[in-house]
């Protein structure tokens, strides 16, 4: 019930004239729902605002610079494979509650009272209660597609996905316009447009009882904070429907859409919408993500070389004394002048029958061989580390993430399964102290992929859809740039154990890297250890790997050796 009314039975019999009717339990069980379900509130907080009045005749829209527009066909992969054992509940962090968790509000209390017409009465003086304008908009100028629109339309006033983070800058300088114009608070779910090859904003302004537009500084500071936040929320939620397909069902379910699909456009976008939703950004300020912008597009200049780190453990959950525990395996070989070749699996899990260890070693066994023969490329080795599963480890399986980085600093993946890779990027390469993380490849499992359709899915995460095993014909592929100072991070699932729900991992790596390089430590050993150690305290439920590849300028001097790891664990 609304405080306001303090003694409810005074209120709804004192506060009305004999025969007006007012429907106050729809409008307490709304509210009670929206109070149950923060993310149901979430996005009411973005909708657009009903009291508008007024035409906009006298706004001028906001456009940036034009900006140049810059899949093949699946098969049907084998039945998922169980990566564990089953499980009886698989909670989604993002989980919306149902309508069945919401309970109903007793209101017999009220007796008759809303027993009246659905809507407000009018007096036979004319006088209602609650006025809502009736609103015409005319807009100054054709409004052209929302940007979910132009990613799925295509064609040649379309958006490409892989185009959206490089087009970004310009969007940050249109916000910029439309805060000046308008001030805070003016975005709605349909706002952030794109046509013509630039970004477009429709915005719906406050108004005054007189239909004049309120000043930008009209407000007071708390509501501008709660205003920018809503607008950060908008563009967001806008940009992930784009690439995903789906309208976040709020900010938990956003970051975990952006996870299941990374890589599917430019690496970075992830680290963006993070931002946008937990960034500690002061009112208005766009500096950080212009920066983000700027680091994004760093590249190497100059040939650059790559030094290794891993660390394994044994999750303490899993732990019975054998050495087929850890299924978990890492490996690298690098020759001077020639791509380093990275491998990092984990088995599919048994009931402690070893498959999983048989299935990862028989791969590596065939990986290696390829790329001492020459064969470098990571989706061959795939396809090669598929058949050799299939015919010596039938009952086997394991997921996989294959990398090769030339001394460009171009680098490749091929992944199958829910092995992570990420990139870590430092403010300053030479005396780095803060660094930013985003993920280069996605989730295969069925909780994934139902994800992208229905927000309230909890179970399949432990169910692979991609594997090496009979089910590797499809393995994700990325390009990339590494730059020097960059870190490549590959994580075995049980590495990157989450810490609390809705926390983005990409923050954690980020946050580890910057409080070695703070303390003057060395960052890429460092952060392998940290990371397979916060996995045990958290816990220790699996096998935890790191793979960590330092990235740093070439040495014209050195000789020419081979490194490699000394053995498959």
């Amino acid at each position: 019930m609304d405080d306001r009314c303090g003694d409810s039975d005074h209120c709804a019999r004192s506060s009305h004239p004999a025969g007006a009717h007012m429907n106050l339990g729809r409008f307490l069980r709304r509210r009670t729902s929206r109070a149950a379900n923060p993310s149901e509130e979430e996005n009411a907080m973005v909708e657009p605002a009903t009291h508008v009045a007024g035409s906009l005749e006298d706004v001028e829209p906001a456009v940036a610079a034009p900006i140049a527009d810059t899949d093949p066909d699946l098969q049907d992969d084998p039945p998922p494979k169980n990566e564990t054992a089953p499980q009886e509940h698989d909670p989604s962090p993002g989980e919306p509650p149902t309508d069945d968790s919401l309970e109903e509000p007793d209101i017999d209390t009220w007796g008759d009272f809303f027993e009246g017409a659905d809507d407000l009465e009018v007096y036979d003086e004319g006088f209602v209660s609650v006025l809502v304008p009736k609103i015409s908009l005319e807009w100054p100028a054709s409004l052209a597609s929302t940007l979910a629109e132009a990613v799925s339309e295509g064609g040649s006033d379309g958006l490409n996905p892989d185009a959206i983070v490089p087009a970004l800058p310009a969007l940050w300088r249109v916000v910029a316009d439309a805060v000046h114009l308008v001030g805070f608070g003016c975005l709605t779910r349909e706002s952030v447009r794109w046509g013509s090859g630039t970004w477009q904003l429709i915005l719906s302004p406050r108004y005054s009882l007189t239909g004049t537009v309120l000043e930008a500084g009209h407000h007071d500071e708390h509501f501008h904070r709660w205003a920018w936040l809503q607008d950060r929320h908008v563009i967001a939620y806008a940009l992930v429907e784009a690439v995903v397909g789906r309208r976040p069902a709020g900010r938990q379910d956003a970051q975990a859409l952006v996870e299941c699909a990374a890589g599917e456009v430019t690496p970075g976008f992830d680290a963006i919408v993070d931002l946008l939703l937990e960034g500690d950004l002061a009112v208005g300020d766009l500096r950080a993500l212009q920066a983000l912008d700027q680091l994004l597009s760093r590249n190497a200049t100059n040939p650059v070389r790559y030094r290794c780190f891993r660390e394994t453990m044994t999750g303490s959950g899993k732990a019975s004394g054998r050495a087929e525990d850890n299924e978990d395996l890492a490996w690298w070989m690098s020759v001077k002048g020639k791509p380093t070749c990275l491998a990092l699996m984990d088995g599919i899990t048994g009931n402690h029958d070893g498959w999983g260890r048989k299935a990862v070693l028989a791969a590596m066994s065939a990986i290696r061989g390829a790329w001492e023969s020459g064969t470098l490329d990571p989706a061959e080795a795939i396809a090669v580390a598929d058949r050799e599963v299939c015919a010596r480890t039938p009952p086997g399986g394991a997921t996989a993430i294959l990398g090769s980085l030339s001394p460009d600093g171009t680098g490749q993946l091929a992944s199958v399964g829910d092995s992570a890779a990420w990139q870590l990027r430092p403010d300053d390469p030479v005396n780095p102290k803060h660094y930013q993380a985003w993920r280069l490849t996605p989730v295969h499992t069925e909780y994934a992929e139902n994800l992208r359709a229905d927000a309230t899915v909890v179970k399949g995460k432990s169910s692979l859809t991609r594997y090496l095993g009979g089910a590797a014909r499809r393995p994700f592929t990325l390009t990339f740039s590494l730059a020097p100072g960059d870190l490549l991070v590959l994580l075995s699932d049980g590495a990157a154990e989450e810490e609390e729900p809705g926390r983005w991992f990409g923050g954690v790596l980020a946050k580890l890297a910057a409080a070695r390089a703070r303390a003057g430590r060395a960052v890429a050993p460092g952060l392998a250890a940290d990371i397979v150690m916060r996995a045990e305290r958290l816990g220790g439920h699996d096998n935890a790997t790191a793979l960590v590849v330092e990235t740093d300028w070439a040495d014209p001097d050195e000789e020419t050796t081979v490194e490699r790891a000394a053995d498959y664990r």
